[in-house]
């Protein structure tokens, strides 16, 4: 029988971002045990699952470590496609174990609020595990962006799907502004990486129960580091509007992304020929 008195939890916004926020909250003891622990796990179970029990194929794994590790505190963006219920965190099954211990070198990432903050455990396990929560329709300037960019201001790592939800069909989609603005607002702008995987949907199927098939074969495909700086100030210069750099920014990462499409499926396609001739 369904108690109509019950009521479904809502995510109260406000209150999960503020349990995000610095200071005190972000350097507490309690959040950085817990989320040492959670994203821990997490990327050591993409490990378990993208190399172990799947096999993965990378291309630019070193030039982006090297960055990620000793880029002198400038902040780090990268931006990705999105092709299954778990892309992040499987993709960075590429990170070293060492990246495992410091969890304040970790990405934050997004996610719509709506679809993945719908209980008070997955709230609880997004927050710890550095995500934070997007409201679709609100547009580029709500809280959650406020805080990646100053994240990145603060020389962190943000990762972003700028497709704005899972693509199952993987065609073009137009990207959301977002990614312009983290790029255009940062004082100090981020480098930026682009990837592109090829796969992840056979080994985190988008129907059915959420668990990981084994013996699938994917690959993750990585760009040489991007820097907009000139780009950025070239903007400001010729005095166009913020809506036009962020436009503009994100047309760039759109065109290059669908040039990194191309190189990645070709990059996958040879790698495996290999291994089935090996």
């Amino acid at each position: 029988m369904t108690n109509n008195n019950m009521t479904k939890w809502k995510l109260d916004y406000n209150e999960h971002l503020r349990f995000h926020m610095p200071k005190p909250g972000l350097k507490g003891f309690a959040w950085n045990s817990s989320s040492r622990v959670i994203c821990a796990t997490f990327l050591t179970i993409s490990k378990l699952i993208g190399k172990t029990v799947n096999h993965t194929c990378v291309h630019n794994r070193d030039q982006f470590l090297s960055l990620l590790n000793e880029r002198e505190n400038r902040g780090l963006l990268t931006v990705s496609n999105h092709t299954s219920r778990l892309d992040d965190p499987l993709m960075w099954n590429i990170l070293d174990w060492k990246n495992l211990i410091n969890v304040h070198q970790f990405r934050w990432s997004t996610a719509a609020e709506d679809v993945v903050f719908n209980s008070r455990f997955s709230a609880f396990c997004m927050a710890v595990g550095k995500v934070l929560p997007l409201n679709r329709g609100a547009g580029v300037y709500q809280k959650a962006m406020d805080f990646c960019v100053n994240e990145l201001q603060a020389g962190k790592w943000v990762h972003i799907f700028p497709e704005g939800k899972v693509n199952l069909e993987q065609k073009a989609m137009r990207f959301k502004w977002g990614v312009g603005r983290l790029i255009a607002d940062t004082p100090v702008t981020p480098l930026v990486f682009l990837i592109h995987h090829v796969g992840f949907e056979h080994v985190f199927p988008n129907n059915g129960i959420l668990y990981p098939r084994f013996g699938k074969k994917s690959s993750i495909y990585i760009s040489e580091a991007i820097d907009f700086t000139q780009e950025v100030n070239h903007l400001k210069q010729i005095m166009k509007t913020p809506e036009e750099i962020r436009k503009h920014l994100t047309d760039t990462i759109q065109n290059k992304m669908a040039d990194l499409k191309q190189e990645a499926e070709q990059f996958h396609s040879i790698m495996y020929k290999k291994d089935v001739r090996s």
